[in-house]
């Protein structure tokens, strides 16, 4: 792993344990509790099979298949439920609040910012350790362990720029000539795409940004903002952006072959594992100043309520191995926790980590709103 990715999520974990237990404030000076308990694999089989059901949450699709063969693989009964990401959190908390039975077991989640403020602060994740899964992953606690990273890119239809590339720094998508060429998934539908922008007004990231306008434009850069962030994320919008519904539309649409504009942008990588099939011409440049695009975690969280830890924390392990990695191997750009496991395409996850942002879910948390507030008033 990169050291700016190590930094940043130990960063996140030393901040998390501080609340795992304690929620909010008024519990926050009591000691946490947290299950030690390290079961061998069989172990752990034996008492999950004991428990014999499983409810799982999720907002992809690919995550019942991995439902079935670990229904077929245990003989645990596993009822699923795909859920978008605002409806699901918005359900489990209130599960959790009202310690329901029957509620979920094992979500999968990547709001990063609703997960910091509507589960980790209130106290609504279950905390535990594994050495033995640690060793998979690199970090034992497992109380908001990653299953997998997901990956977003800056794409652009290569049909008219040839095998030059076309991307070579950030604010291209901010100049005049570039103006209404740009297009990504609304991020007031999609969390994930507001925590990347809200990481964009980091200290670190706004310093990086304004190196970048140096470099392209060759003198500094002279803000009407906080930080370069901010003034990046202004003169994005005011350079007609151009908001969709869904990663898919926008790559079929940004990769059409037979436009006479070159059209770039902000989606999953996974849209490349079907590019040929739907003849669209996309590429990427990874080294585009000063990032590439972006990648956050998809966590998997046993709830505070849960009623079927042993059979939870077994899914868990299979999210981690092949025999549930398998229906994500052809993702490119999904990047497994356990780095022993394939990935598709040719950049593996320490070089993509180098190139990218990584969002920060306190921070997110914590500026999300006030980057929500400049959006509206930069786009009206």
């Amino acid at each position: 792993m990169s050291k700016k990715f190590l930094v940043a999520m130990l960063a996140a974990l030393l901040a998390m344990g501080a609340v795992f237990a304690g929620g909010t404030s008024d519990k926050a000076s009591q000691e946490p509790v947290v299950d030690t308990t390290d079961l061998s694999h069989d172990e752990l089989v034996a008492a999950a099979q004991e428990e014999g059901s499983l409810v799982v949450y999720g907002v992809h699709s690919y995550i019942e298949h991995a439902c079935r063969a670990f229904e077929e693989k245990y003989g645990i009964d596993v009822q699923w439920t795909q859920l978008g990401e605002t409806e699901m959190i918005s359900k489990i908390t209130g599960e959790c609040a009202g310690k329901v039975a029957g509620g979920a077991d094992l979500v999968f989640a990547q709001d990063g910012a609703r997960i910091w403020g509507e589960m980790v602060n209130q106290g609504y994740i279950y905390n535990w350790t594994s050495e033995r899964l640690g060793a998979l992953t690199g970090n034992p606690d497992m109380s908001l362990s990653v299953f997998e990273y997901s990956c977003k890119g800056f794409i652009y239809n290569n049909e008219l720029t040839g095998s030059e590339p076309y991307l070579t720094n950030i604010w291209q998508l901010t100049d005049p000539q570039y103006y209404g060429l740009f297009s990504m998934k609304d991020p007031y539908s999609e969390g994930v795409n507001f925590n990347f922008l809200t990481m964009l007004t980091t200290d670190e990231n706004a310093a990086l940004l304004a190196d970048a306008y140096r470099d392209y434009y060759g003198k500094d850069i002279e803000l009407t903002t906080e930080n370069a962030g901010y003034e990046f994320i202004k003169m994005l919008y005011q350079n007609g952006i151009v908001l969709g519904t869904s990663d898919t539309k926008i790559s079929e649409a940004v990769g059409a072959k037979g436009q006479s504009q070159t059209w770039v942008g902000l989606f999953s990588m996974q849209r490349f594992a079907t590019a040929a099939d739907k003849n669209l011409a996309l590429a990427m440049n990874y080294d585009m100043e000063p990032f590439a695009g972006f990648y956050y975690p998809i966590y998997s969280i046993i709830p505070s309520n849960s009623r079927h830890i042993n059979a939870a924390k077994l899914f868990v392990e299979f999210m981690l191995s092949m025999d549930g990695w398998q229906f994500w191997e052809g993702n490119v750009g999904d990047y497994n926790a356990n780095r022993e496991l394939p990935y598709a395409g040719d950049v593996s996850f320490d070089e993509w980590a180098e190139v990218s942002v990584l969002e920060d879910m306190e921070y997110c948390f914590n500026n999300r709103a006030k980057v929500e507030d400049f959006i509206q008033s930069v786009s009206n």
